[in-house]
Order: C-alpha cells, then sequence, then structure tokens
C-alpha cells in the first residue's frame, strides 16, 4: 500500500507539470512515463520508459515501432503496445493531412514556429525532420541551455536524424527576452550540429530565430553557410 502511494503521488506530480508547463522541460522518459500511467494503471512505469528507449532509441522511434516489438519489452502489455502505435500513427496522419500555408518555405516556418513558442517564455530550440521536399516529418524540442550543458548532444540529434531517416532539418529557436539576431552561442551550437550531421549526408535547410510574432531567417540572411 505504501508503494503504492508513492507512485500515485509522483503520477499527480507529473499530470500537474504537464498542466502548468506543457511538455516543456520534460525529458522522453518522462514523456513516455505520463502515456503509460494511461495504459498501466498501478506500476511504476519509470524503468518502463527507460527500457523502452534503451531498445528504440528515442521517443520517436518508440511511436514508429509495430505493436510486436513493443511487446518485446519487459513491461510493455498488448494495451500498451497498441496505444502507443496508435498515437504514432495517428502523428503520421495528421501531418500526411495537413495542408500548409500558402508562401514561401520562411513563410511557412515562421507560422509554425508562432504557433509553437507562442506565450513560451523560454529559449528553446525545436528540431524540425524534413524529407527532401521539407515535408515535416517529425520533431525534438528541448531548452537551448539542455544543448549548452551537454545535457542534449549532437549525438543525440543525429540518433534522431536517421530514426526519422531525414534528409535535412530545421532548427528554430524562441529568443522571448532579445532580438533576433544570432549570438556567438547560436553559432557555435548549429555548427555542433551541422558538423556531424553532414557526415551522414543530411544538411541544416535553415536556421530561424522567433521573437513575439517577427522570424529571422539565416539563411535568407546569409549569416551561415547552407
Amino acid at each position: 500500500m505504501k508503494e503504492q502511494n508513492i507512485h500515485s503521488g509522483h503520477r499527480e506530480r507529473l499530470r500537474k507539470r504537464f498542466l502548468e508547463t506543457g511538455i516543456t522541460g520534460f525529458s522522453e522518459h518522462e514523456l513516455l512515463e505520463l502515456l503509460l500511467f494511461y495504459s498501466i494503471p498501478r506500476a511504476n512505469t519509470n524503468g518502463i520508459s527507460h527500457a523502452l528507449l534503451q531498445r528504440f532509441g528515442s521517443i520517436n522511434g518508440v511511436l514508429n515501432a509495430s505493436p510486436e516489438e513493443l511487446s518485446s519489452v519487459k513491461g510493455v502489455g498488448k494495451s500498451s503496445a497498441v496505444m502507443l502505435n496508435l498515437i504514432g500513427s495517428i502523428i503520421k496522419d495528421i501531418g500526411s493531412r495537413s495542408t500548409p500555408p500558402k508562401g514561401s518555405v520562411q513563410d511557412i516556418i515562421c507560422s509554425y514556429l508562432s504557433k509553437k513558442f507562442s506565450g513560451k517564455d523560454k529559449e528553446l530550440f525545436t528540431i524540425l525532420f524534413t524529407a527532401p521536399d521539407l515535408t515535416l516529418i517529425s520533431t525534438r524540442d528541448f531548452e537551448v541551455s539542455d544543448m549548452i550543458s551537454g545535457k542534449i548532444s549532437p549525438r543525440t540529434i543525429v540518433e534522431d536524424v536517421l530514426i526519422a531517416d531525414a534528409r535535412s532539418i530545421i532548427i528554430g529557436i524562441n529568443r522571448p527576452d532579445t532580438f533576433t539576431i544570432p549570438t556567438d552561442t547560436d553559432y557555435k551550437l548549429i555548427k555542433a550540429i551541422s558538423e556531424p550531421l553532414s557526415f551522414i549526408g543530411t544538411k541544416v535547410a535553415d536556421v530561424v530565430i522567433y521573437n513575439k510574432g517577427k522570424c529571422f531567417s539565416m539563411k535568407l540572411d546569409g549569416s551561415f553557410s547552407f
């Protein structure tokens, strides 16, 4: 009973945190933990989420795995496997049905980032994994401080690119408190990401800095070698 109460308290704290902040600041294993609460009502899902990430590499890999593959992970029953696969299938279907707004590529990116970063008061990175025609495959979000501290490494992004089979990426940066002018830190982080990607044939198609409805395209400005 005591252990159950501990798990219950942890679940409520995680749910409350999500309701207050959205997914900003959540690690991948915490997001999986939260999802698994709804198919595994009592057991501790922390270990299961770590096992899934170890097996499939990222949350994107988990959601793209088949029910059979998911069920091979200890603790993942049929209901959890179907739920995770269903979520991944829905995300793919929504992406394939969505009609992009008319305008230039940069206008479309700016419109997307405006919706994504609206109301966010932290410096955030979003990586858009795209096909050769710049069709969006998937995204990865994290705080800029996670890149600076090494919590998110370029290797992690390379792994996500390989899993998504992306041919290019677009980097969006939320800059809530300053201008959309690239900083020395921006250049260092972009270089750290782009160099290992070049070895696997994936390019950085653009870097767009967003601030309160305004966007700065480093590609259009010529301030980075794409």
